[in-house]
Order: structure tokens, then sequence, then C-alpha cells
């Protein structure tokens, strides 16, 4: 984003070109060249450029043809043209120049030429190209023993500016302190011009306050001698130290007056550049329309003078700008346009930045693949370019991108590598900050992941985030950068360790950092100061509840005078933790109402893709923003208020899902006006817009009160407009405005028929929430004292002898089947609801969390004796699992089910099936896993190829089939999807893949015919969202079809999911990896008991497990073969 260093002008030469003249003395015209030669050299030494080369050309006119005198005018013309920023006239000046010295064999003219040719190549950001030149200048001229030592400092000056925008500090170190020994002894200036270099190298490594030393030095030499291009260079340096403080009104103080001395010196270059770093701070106040305003200055002087290397940076900047503003047709157009112009000219690295900011459009537009691919090209384009700090940089948006979707291994890779770069080059500053990201990454691996993981795992990954937070802190110690930030980091971390481990040194640890953070804290950094005082409350939540409540009390009232949504958020849910522990349900209530209202008002301003990872987001390390939702659940259920509770519970419930089937509600079909729906879109995005560029000004380091103000009133009129429209469309039809906008205490309407019965289950922090329902009725409740972690561990306990089968391929009956913890889930999940439930009714069950992965009808209800071994088989004793005794099926939400009923009505025309089975994967390596990132170990499923006769047999012609080389991608894309619509029952018998096991795929998909060896060959998730169907029910016998990512207030974002996201009424999905005979034999049964027998799909799906576990002799009863299949969704 940033420029450091003006390094595209330099000064003007303190030396003289000895020029061999021969020609003569009766030559008049050659007099008069060298007169003006001279005249030349002295406006070039008072920086009167303009003049200088008007002087310069009248000396070439007068050297009628001496091409030795036309190539030293050359050489001036180019030297005075680099200084007024126009490259394309320098670069043909110095061309011609050196063509006739190297003609003429004069080595020290050509060796000057070849540096002047180098400090060009550096305004084009060609710093490779640049050092080459000066290394061989160095040569030619280093070879004259008369050579003025002068031009050899001066080369080593410039070549030392190259090596620092490569960010080859050492090499750079080394070069100066050559140049050092080349200055002649006492000369204040060259002492100034080494020590603004020094300077410039600390800056680099963020040794900031040494760095501010050598800097000061050097401009005080200039309060003297005065030069405005030199003191322009060094203010600008002084200003991006401030900034890097945060100190931003300094900076912008430093920026200001650097930027008039540069326009006075008309160093067009460097104004061009400080444009850009006055664009920079803009860009961090939120004032977004003044680092328009300045990016666009930077550009128009920068591409008038053919500055493509920086000019391509400044573009990247303007198009964060377009980002902040959601525009992301303009913020892709700027990349794209940088990215040619970059092309154009050969320029690796501004390909690259190019790249590297164009990945983060993508990211945000929740094109994964795409950030993906251009990250890891700006990788790649930084490494050829040799610019490590930009491959750092670019390795960590990378990383950023993997943490984003949830992959934490890869993310921490990449940050890994980023840390190797940053310590080889000496950013200390970047590397601890990094350093500080990955331990507080590790740590929110470690609490999701507490209760899958044994405790000393856990551990483990605590203690490696522990020593990153620490190394961090001792960076930051060493170069003297304020520690506040990673202090209070470091704070929260050993607070949420001593929860986990009831460790008093960590709660010691947590309260040290928290005094360190005191200490360092700096007033002017107003979040640090705003989030040392949610920590302090956080800290003596367990202690002294009343300390807490006036610590949060505080923290709201600053942050809503300073219009800090991020932290009225978690002031608000640090005051209703403080009243729930003192038992002050209504406080607490209030308190938590207002953060979930908060945190509703930040999710309104996200992207689709960002509004699906909201709840399960943070704020703060182990702060999700679905805790305040779950409190609220909790405590309105100690006030006595069951309905009240359910509803705060089933606002968090697939909250994405439920709005996407929303917009599916058509409001024509409910008689509302067109006219009315497309005037309340058009308002909606607009907000959407608005509210964007205001939370990304309000939660930046410092906000533009003028900026927030005018948006906030734009936010206020727009929703105003939004009421008024919403309102009359509540007029034409009530149950459409329900559905279409709910809130906190008026959700959606639950449409569940008096008979219909519902148990929907709330995991959270502190216990565990069940709701029955029966119609729209919160008829009883319960909260089970059993934590979110130790709910976590039980259901993991539950499904491993599953995945241990799955794995093996085998079943061992020691192993079989954990009946202690089936028996012990039904004591927690079951105990108290089974009383009001009758034996063989249907339940409409919602599971949360962990607990979409357990088909309940697998939970022991009762059960006497052990599984044994008998003639090879494992016998199980008498067991009576929940499955015998009710029909179940499964939603995302009561919500979702509305929706569903509201938005989708059964076809009675459509009767056609489509079944796509055994796809040809090619030759089978057993041994093999992956190839190139490809995963390639899909045996063969000839064994669904049975589905094609059986349905054939039950349907007649009615069934379509696509087998082997016809089940693939693009049969799907060009043959099938067109035609989805058209049946309303759907069959994919494939594998399955999760979305963990390929870098390159990190989502789930079916796997199609030619993914052996082709990751383009996967049908994935997000695929199967956009298209449209109208089934009845999508059958996915693939691999863990119904598993997926599980995201707090959505639960799992699967391959099922996708099937609703596109239409269809019901899925029946697998929760773990099936043997393949015992799927088709589930499946056949099924479709013949409610196709042919006319049965419920939970009645037929119930027959044909029964029929299943008694096949064969009672080959298939345990619950790993008949249990896995559950049915989501409606099962009429």
């Amino acid at each position: 984003m940033r420029f450091k260093y003006g390094r595209f002008f330099f000064l003007a030469w303190a030396f003289i070109v000895v020029i061999a003249w021969t020609v003569c003395s009766a030559q008049a015209d050659m007099k008069e060249a060298l007169a003006l030669n001279k005249e030349g050299e002295t406006l070039l030494e008072k920086s009167n450029f303009r003049q200088a080369a008007l002087t310069f050309d009248r000396m070439r006119q007068a050297c009628s043809g001496d091409a030795y005198c036309e190539a030293v005018a050359d050489f001036y013309l180019a030297r005075t043209h680099l200084e007024l920023s126009d490259l394309n006239t320098a670069t043909n000046m110095i061309n011609r120049a050196q063509s006739v010295f190297q003609s003429l064999n004069r080595n020290v003219e050509r060796g000057k030429a070849l540096h002047v040719q180098g400090r060009i190549l550096a305004a084009q950001s060609k710093y490779d190209s640049a050092i080459k030149c000066y290394d061989q200048a160095f040569d030619l001229v280093g070879k004259n023993t008369s050579t003025d030592n002068n031009e050899l400092f001066s080369i080593l000056i410039n070549k030392t500016d190259s090596l620092i925008q490569l960010t080859r500090l050492e090499s750079a170190l080394n070069v100066i302190g050559q140049a050092s020994g080349f200055a002649p002894r006492g000369d204040r200036l060259s002492q100034a011009m080494v020590k603004e270099r020094q300077g410039a190298i600390l800056v680099q490594q963020c040794n900031y306050r040494e760095a501010l030393d050598n800097l000061n030095s050097a401009l005080k030499y200039y309060e003297t001698n005065p030069n405005s291009s030199r003191q322009a260079s060094l203010l600008n340096n002084v200003g991006h130290i401030h900034e890097s403080w945060s100190e931003y009104s300094k900076a912008l103080d430093y920026y200001r007056k650097a930027l008039q001395l540069s326009i006075e010196s008309g160093s067009q270059i460097l104004t061009g550049i400080i444009y850009n770093n006055i664009g920079n701070v803009d860009w961090k106040l939120g004032d977004y329309s003044s680092a328009e305003r300045n990016y666009k200055s930077s550009l128009e002087i920068l591409d008038a003078r053919g500055v493509e290397g920086t000019s391509g940076q400044v573009r990247g900047n303007l198009g964060a700008v377009y980002l902040a503003y959601g525009d992301y047709d303009r913020a892709l157009g700027l990349y794209d346009e940088s990215y040619s112009r970059a092309l154009k000219m050969g320029s690796k690295l501004n390909q690259a930045w190019a790249l590297h900011g164009k990945a983060w459009v993508l990211k945000d537009k929740g094109e994964f693949a795409q950030a993906r691919k251009n990250s890891g090209l700006a990788i790649e384009l930084a490494r050829q370019s040799q610019n490590s700090k930009l491959e750092a940089l670019a390795t960590l948006r990378l990383g950023n991108l993997y943490e984003y979707y949830g992959d934490y291994d890869e993310a921490l890779t990449c940050y890994g590598k980023a840390s190797t770069i940053q310590e080889e080059i000496g950013d200390s500053l970047s590397l601890s900050h990094n350093l500080a990201d990955s331990g507080n990454l590790l740590a929110r691996d470690a609490l999701d992941s507490f209760g899958s993981l044994s405790p000393k795992e856990s551990m483990a990954l605590l203690d490696e985030a522990d020593a990153k937070f620490r190394k961090s802190l001792e960076l930051k110690k060493k170069i003297g950068s304020p520690t506040t930030d990673t202090d209070l980091k470091y704070s929260v971390f050993s607070l949420q360790k001593s929860k986990l481990f009831s460790r008093e040194d960590n709660l010691g640890m947590a309260r040290a950092s928290l005094e360190a953070a005191r200490r360092s804290l700096n007033p002017v950094a107003v979040d640090d100061a705003l989030m040392f005082s949610f920590v302090e409350g956080l800290l003596t939540l367990e202690s002294d509840p009343g300390k807490s409540v006036r610590a949060f009390q505080d923290l709201n009232s600053r942050s809503k005078s300073l219009n800090r949504t991020k932290f009225q958020f978690l002031s608000s849910f640090g005051l209703g933790q403080a009243y729930e522990r003192s038992k002050e349900w209504n406080k607490a209530e209030k308190a938590y109402t207002d953060a979930v209202r908060l945190a509703e008002s930040i999710r309104d301003t996200l992207e689709p893709q960002d509004k699906t990872r909201f709840l399960d987001g943070e704020q703060v390390l182990g702060v999700k923003h679905v805790l305040p939702y779950e409190g609220l659940a909790r405590v309105r259920l100690m006030l006595g208020d069951h309905q009240k509770s359910f509803q705060a519970s089933e606002y968090t419930k697939a909250r994405s899902f439920a709005d996407r089937l929303s917009q599916r509600v058509e409001g024509r079909s409910f008689g509302v006006d067109e006219s009315l729906l497309v005037e309340l879109e058009s308002i909606e995005k607009s907000i959407q817009k608005t509210m964007s560029r205001f939370h990304a000004a309000m939660t930046s380091d410092s906000g533009s009160e003028s900026t927030a103000h005018q948006l906030e009133k734009k936010i206020t009129d727009e929703k105003r407009r939004q009421i008024e429209v919403s309102e009359r469309i509540r007029d034409h039809n009530h149950k459409f405005y329900d559905l279409k906008f709910p809130a906190l205490d008026r959700t959606r309407p639950i449409n569940l028929t008096d008979n219909e019965t519902a148990l929907v289950f709330e995991v959270t922090d502190s216990g565990l929430i069940i709701y029955l329902l029966n119609g729209s009725k919160v008829e009883n409740s319960w909260i089970k004292q059993v934590s979110r972690a130790e709910l976590e561990a039980l259901t993991m306990k539950f499904r491993l002898p599953f995945e241990k089968v799955a794995e093996r391929g085998m079943i061992v009956c020691s192993e079989a089947f954990d009946l202690e913890a089936a028996r012990k889930l039904y004591k927690i999940l079951f105990e108290g609801p089974d009383a009001a439930l009758k034996t063989g009714q249907l339940i409409r069950i919602v599971p949360d969390e962990c607990l979409t992965s357990v088909p309940f009808e697998a939970i022991v209800v009762n059960y006497s004796g052990q599984i044994s071994q008998k003639r090879g088989r494992c016998v199980f004793p008498q067991v009576e699992f929940l499955g015998d005794k009710y029909r179940i099926v499964y939603y995302q939400s009561l919500t979702a089910l509305s929706l569903l009923r509201a938005g989708q009505t059964k076809s009675s025309n459509l009767d056609k099936t489509l079944l796509v089975a055994n796809p040809d994967y090619g030759g089978f390596d057993a041994m093999a896993q992956f190839e190139n990132g490809v995963c390639c170990n899909w045996p063969p499923l000839n064994e669904t190829e049975r589905l094609v006769m059986s349905f054939n047999d039950m349907f007649g012609g009615k069934t379509e089939s696509y087998v082997r080389e016809e089940a693939s991608l693009d049969v799907f894309r060009s043959i099938i999807s067109p035609k989805l619509n058209q049946f309303d029952f759907l069959v994919f018998a494939t594998h399955g893949y999760l979305g963990k096991t390929c870098k390159s795929l990190l989502e789930p998909a079916l796997v199609m015919a030619g993914a052996q060896s082709d990751l383009s060959a996967y049908l994935r998730m997000s695929e199967i969202m956009n298209v449209r169907m109208n089934a009845d029910l999508a059958a996915l016998v693939a691999c863990q079809s119904g598993l997926g990512k599980r995201i707090s207030g959505e639960g799992a974002m699967s391959m099922g999911t996708a099937f609703q996201y596109a239409g269809a009424r019901s899925v029946l999905a697998s929760l773990w990896s099936v043997e393949v005979g015992a799927s088709v034999k589930l499946i056949e049964d099924f479709v013949y008991f409610w196709k042919k027998e006319g049965q419920t799909k939970a009645e037929a799906l119930f027959q044909a497990r029964k029929r299943l576990r008694e096949f064969d002799n009672r080959l298939y009863e345990n619950p790993f073969f008949w249990s896995a299949f559950i049915i989501v969704g409606d099962q009429d």
C-alpha cells in the first residue's frame, strides 16, 4: 500500500564531467557549447531543471555535428529530464549518449551514462536492472585511477536505494558501508546521505527509534544547507515511522510538509509518492473519499511521467478503496488494468502487486479458488522479482484465505513460511504481528477442537501459541515498538487457557499481561484503550462481578460516544455475562439483547458468504458472535419464558439457509405488488453498501467523524424508506411480511400443525438447552448441565467406532460400537423429553453443532450385556435403540422447515427419477492417495449399478440413468443440470468428498467420472447451490454427504444442505463412509416402501433399516451399516 522512500529522484550531482574537447580554437560554436555546458551544470546544482534542459538543448545545437559533444549534451539532458520525471525522454537521451560513448571507447563516460540509466530504471521500479547498471558503472568508472571518488560514492548510494526497495537489507547495509569509504572525510553532505540511507534500512527493519535518530541527523544538515528535494524525501520517511506507530496526525503533518517541499523542488515522482502515502493514512482513518482523491492525484502525476511500476501499486491502493465501498467491479477493473500495464512493461513485481490486490476482492466475492490462484501467482512473481517483502505479504494473504475458509493447518503453514522470510530480511515488526496472529489462530484451533482432542494434544497447541505470543512481545520490545495490542491478546489468551485447565499460573499470566498493556497504553490509540477496558472486565468476571460490571459499563459509555460498534457489542455481551453470573436475570436479558441487536447491525452489512460465517466469527479470541444469542436463550429460560427463550435460540439456527430460502418465497404468489418488491430490493442493496462503508470506517484505527456522520444519516434515511415500503407490503399480506422480515422477538412463523412434535437442541458454553414443541408452542424445556466441550467429546467417542470401521474396512468386535457412550447420549439428550413422547411417534429433530453428526436413531435407550463374537460375526446383546421407539426426521431449523413449506409446493405432475451411479474413475491404485494435489483414491462402485435395474423394475421408463463415463461433470452441466427441475426424485450413487484432504478443494463435493486425475471433475457444493431443482427427495448415496464444516448458527454446511438450497424438499444423506453393498440394499428397500408402498419417507426409512438389520442372519446388525443415512427435510 505504501512507498516508504522517495528514491525515484536523486541529488543533483556535485561533480563535473571532464570533457576532452578536440576542437580548434577558431571554432566559436564549440566555445559556445563549452560555455553552455558550464551554465547548465550551474542550473542543475541549483535544481533549476527546466532552465537547465533548455540550456543543454542549446548546447547540443552548438555542437555542430560533433558526435562526442552531442553525446555529452544528451547525457546532461538525460539527467535533467530524469529530475523532471520525464522518463521516456530521459531514456531516449541516455541510450543515444551510451551508444556514442561505446563506439568512441570512452569507458569513463560510458560508466557515468550507465549510472544515469540505472537511476532511470529505478524510477520505473526495475530495480534488478538498475543494480546491474550500477555494478557495470562502478567497474568502468573505478578502473580510471583519476576518477573523483564522488562519482563512485554516488553510484553506491543509488545502488543502496534500489536494494532497499527490493528489501535486500543485508546487501544494502554492506553497500552503504562501502559507500562511506568513498565519502570525502568531514564532508557533511555525504554524511547526511549515508545517515539517510541507514535510516531507510532501519525503517525497513522496523527499528524505528534508531531510524528516527538517523533521519533527524540528516535533516539537521539540510536546515543550514536547504535542498527541497532531499528534505522532502527525509520528511516522507519520518512520516512513515509515525504512521507505523499509528500516530496518524503526526504522520499527516510530516507528509504534508514533505509534499510542499516536493512540489517546490519540482520532484514530480516524489510528489506522486507522497500523495499516495497521504492516501494510505486517509484509508486507515476510514476517510475513503479523501484517500480516493489523493490516490488519483498520485496516479495523474505518475502516469504522465511513465512511472509504471509505482502507478501500478497506487492502482492497487485505489482498488482497496473501491473494495471498501463494496464496488467489486471497479476494484477488479483497476487490478486488471494494473496487471495489464505491468505485463506490457514486463514488470513481474507489479504483476505480483496487482494479483495480490485482486485476490482479496475475489475472496470478498466468495470466489475462493480464483482468490487462491491469484495469491499463489503473486507469491511466485514476487519470488522471481526477488522482492522478499512482497513475497511474505502475499504468503500471509494466502494464509488469510485459508484461515477464512477454516483450513487452519494450511493457514499456519503459510504464516510459518512468511515468518521465515520476515526473519531473513529483518522485518521484525511484521514478524511480530505475524507471530501474534499465528498464536491467536493456534489458540482458536485449540478452543474449537477442545473435547475432540486429548488434553495433551490441546495443551500442545496452546503451548505452541504461548511461545508465539512471547516471541512477538520480545521482538516488539527489542525494536521499541508499542506492545499494547499483543499484551492484550496475550492476556485474553491466558484467560481462555485458564478456563480450560483451571490453572492459577495462566490466570496470573493474564493479569500480568494486562498490567503490561496498562503500562504501554498510548491514549491516542483509542481502540487499544477500549480493548484494555474489555479485557479488564473479562478478568474480573469470576472473582468480582461488580467490578466487572463497572468496567463494561464504562466501556459501553465510551464506545457509544466514539461510535465504535465493535466495542459496544463487546461491552453489552460482557455486561450480559456479568449480570448472568450475579443472577440478575432482567439486566442480563437487556444486555444480551443489546449485544444481539448490535451483532445483527454488523451482519446486515456483509456479503452472503460472510454472513454464513458471521455467527461463528470472533471479535476477540473465544468471544464468538453467537454467544450473546445463546446467553439470551439461557437467561429467558431462567425468567420462565420458554417461548421467548426458544425464539432467541431459533434466531441463530441455519440463519443463512433461512435467509436464502426466504428469497425464494415469491411475493407474487402472496398477491404482493411487484413494484413494491422491486423498490424494496433496490433499497436493501443501497443500505448494504452504505452500512459496509460505515462499519469499515467505525472499526478502523481512528474513524473519520465527518464521513461517519454522513453515512449514518444516509443509513437512517434509507432504513426509513425500507420501513415505509415493508409496511406497505405488510398491508398487502401479513404472512409474507412475517416470512420476509423476521426480528429477534418476532421470528418467522413456525409452520407446524398441532399434531406435529419437534425437539430443538441449543448447545451453549455452559449448558445444553432442549425445547419440546407441539405445533408452534413450546410445551416444555430443559437445561442439561453439560458444556460444549464435554458434549463434543462425547459425540466424538460415540462416532469413533464408525470412523475406525470406515478407515480399516473391517469390524473389530471389541470396538464395534460404544454402548456406554450411546447410552450416555440418551441420558443427556432424551431423559426428560422421552417421558413426554409416545412410542411410534414421528419426531422432528433440530440438532445443533456437534449433534449434527449424530444419528439419534442409534442412541441407546437400554441394553443388557456386551457385544461378543460368534462364528466370525459380532453379536449384539439385547439393545433398545431410539430408532426402535420413534420415527425421526431432521431439520436445520424449524424456520427452515416453515420456509421450505411456504416456498416449495410438491408438484403432482413430476414423477421422473434421475440416477447417477458408478462413475468411471479409471484405474484404481489402493496405495495411491494424492497426485499433484489431486485426490485419486476412488475405487469403483460397481454394486450401485444394481439400482438401474431396481428402478427400471419399479418405475418402468420413468428413470433416466447416467452411469460410468456418462456420470461426469460435463454431462451434468450440459445435459442434466438444464432439466433438473423435471425430476421429483434424484439419486447420486457416487463417492463423496468432505472438503478436507486436498489443498485445492476445500468444500464438500460429489466425485464424478474422471476425478481420479482431474480436480475439475468434482461436483462441488457451491455449484449445486446455484442450480435449480424441484425434487421431492434427493438421495445422496455418497459417503458423508450429510457432513460438512460445522459453523455456529448454520449447522453443517454439507452436500445435503446444498441440495436443499437448490430446491430439494428433503435429502437422504449419510453421516459416515458406509459399505457400498449395505447402502445399495438400504436404498432399494427405502425406495420400494416409499414409492411402491406409498409410505412416508420416515416410515419407509424405518422399514428399510429394519429389513437391513434382519438381512442374512443379522449380518448388518451394527448401527454402522443401518444408521448412517438420515432424512433431512419434510417427510411427507
